[in-house]
């Protein structure tokens, strides 16, 4: 199967054709409702022609990461497959990326970022080791 977890919180897949795309999205499906820390980058590259079963575990699959705040993102996809996704309403839901490696940066890039929203890190308090003027100059420079 082409399902990897690349890292701690975020699954890749590789789809494989029908009918084996239905397995591996079911597969995938499980895995999130398991944990409900996943984002998941999906990879069309081996894609030629979906079914309609195929489409609806999609829209399972991103109902339930919208549900827990997290993202699909999928890429590699073939215009005819857009072209399905634009029919389907798909392409106004989803996220699209041209390769796995721009989608799983993405992916990773917009993680640190609301970590570092979640936690930001504040200077220290004004001492004698960091007068109030150095810390001045300090937090204005980098703004």
């Amino acid at each position: 199967m082409g399902i990897k977890n690349w890292s701690e919180d975020i699954i890749l897949v590789d789809l494989l054709k029908e009918p084996e795309m239905r397995d591996e999205l079911q597969t995938v499906l499980e895995m999130v409702h398991d944990r409900d820390n996943y984002d998941v980058v999906i990879d069309f590259s081996g894609v030629d022609i979906m079914t309609s079963s195929s489409l609806s575990k999609l829209l399972k699959l991103r109902k339930k990461l919208s549900d827990s705040r997290h993202k699909l993102v999928f890429c590699s996809v073939a215009m005819a497959t857009k072209r399905i996704f634009l029919v389907t309403g798909f392409e106004g839901i989803s996220k699209f990326a041209d390769d796995k490696f721009v989608a799983l940066a993405s992916l990773q890039k917009e993680n640190q970022r609301e970590v570092s929203e979640e936690f930001p890190v504040t200077p220290p308090a004004a001492s004698e080791e960091f007068p109030l003027e150095k810390l001045w100059e300090r937090n204005t420079k980098t703004k």
